[in-house]
């Protein structure tokens, strides 16, 4: 089993490769700027002849790189341009409002807008909603002469994996179904023989109309009857709640097992 991990750096590329958790094979070759993965297949086919074994023994792989840190840090890399919704075209230069010194009204941006500068970035009609669906259709053609205003005005390069001849890939679908469904039937619960079987025990519980501890009833609620009335001060438990019943109240169980409390009028 091999494992392999590669790190594309601005001048080489290093390649680890690790043998049945036992053996390290290591190699180091130029970064090929022009097609980064000309240097990464160089790489791996280095280390694959130092470990004797095929690629078909690759059971792990990993990638990273420090291509777009350099870029940033030296403030190089491809002219870029960006199309966003139109009315969002700023979002690049204010990201998140966190600033250095929030209260200089002079400060220069801080986020990296150097990478599309304003000139270049471009608003397209379109908009989504916050759940995702269309509430105004991409404008097609305004996308298509965007990029040739960008490719004439500021040389904004053709960059990316882009095939004409190969399928559309689907980068996020979203679908929605809806379908009639039958009116749920709610099944009544049979009733048990009377009140005095539902009632566990008693328990005493304090209550502030009465400013001391009384003695209260206690049901198990699926024992209940149906049609049952019982006043409070009353205490009915089941395995996933307790329903108290406080001095003044009635507590009924309609016909689907439900429990109804009235409050008395004073």
């Amino acid at each position: 089993m091999l494992e392999i991990a590669i790190d594309i750096g601005g001048t080489f590329t290093d390649i680890v490769c690790l043998q049945d958790q036992q053996r390290l094979c290591l190699a180091k070759v130029p970064t090929t700027p022009h097609d980064l993965g000309q240097g990464v297949q160089q790489g791996v086919a280095r280390v694959l002849t130092l470990a004797g074994q095929p690629a078909t023994a690759v059971e792990r792989f990993i990638h990273s790189t420090t291509i777009a840190t350099n870029a940033i840090l030296e403030q190089k890399g491809a002219i870029t341009g960006v199309l966003m919704t139109a009315g969002f075209e700023d979002v690049l230069e204010i990201g998140r409002q966190k600033r250095s010194q929030m209260y200089d009204l002079f400060l220069d941006p801080e986020t990296p807008c150097f990478l599309a500068p304003r000139r270049q970035r471009v608003g397209i009609r379109e908009r989504l909603d916050a759940e995702g669906y269309v509430l105004q259709p991409l404008d097609e053609p305004h996308v298509v002469q965007a990029v040739a205003t960008l490719q004439q005005l500021y040389g904004v390069q053709s960059y990316g994996h882009n095939r004409p001849t190969h399928a559309v890939e689907f980068v996020n679908l979203r679908s929605v179904h809806s379908a009639p469904l039958p009116r749920p039937q709610l099944t009544e619960a049979a009733p048990s023989s009377s009140l005095e079987a539902a009632r566990k025990d008693r328990r005493p519980a304090y209550f502030d109309e009465y400013q001391v501890y009384r003695d209260a009833p206690v049901y198990q609620r699926d024992l209940l009857p149906l049609g049952a009335q019982f006043d409070g001060p009353a205490i009915v438990e089941q395995p996933d709640t307790t329903t108290v019943v406080y001095p003044g109240f009635t507590c009924q169980v309609d016909d689907a097992g439900n429990l109804l409390l009235t409050l008395h009028t004073r």
